[in-house]
């Protein structure tokens, strides 16, 4: 479509023509090829709500807590509308379980349990 038209078109309607990197109810408004770094900002929204909690001596029920209402509900939205990269939601993933394993931000080591991988294999 001409510029043009699309001008004339939204003078016409009494429109406003976005620009192609504003945002609409919080998701970008035009997807290009590359979903991961468009929706990037989740993982980086999950990264700083978690880095503000820890540090924190919270609770076991409090983490679960923090994690399922706050957490887990940013990239709800976005899930809804689009399928998210698989590469965003490992990453979000490694954060939350790195944050719920830890102690605080004084040890650097929490907890460490074995792979999913491994955990899952039959006993035979």
């Amino acid at each position: 479509m001409v510029v043009q038209d699309r001008t004339s078109i939204c003078e016409f309607l009494g429109m406003i023509e976005e620009d192609k990197n504003d945002k609409y109810l919080g998701l970008p408004s035009i997807l290009g090829r590359t979903k991961s770094a468009l929706l990037g900002y989740l993982k980086e929204k999950v990264m700083t709500k978690v880095q503000r909690w820890d540090g924190r001596w919270i609770s076991k029920g409090g983490k679960e807590v923090l994690i399922k209402q706050v957490a887990q509900t940013i990239p709800s939205f976005a899930m809804n509308v689009f399928l998210l990269p698989l590469e965003i939601t490992k990453e979000i993933e490694r954060v939350l379980s790195k944050y719920w394993w830890n102690q605080g931000s004084t040890q650097k080591s929490g907890i460490h349990r074995m792979s999913w991988e491994r955990l899952s294999q039959s006993k035979a």
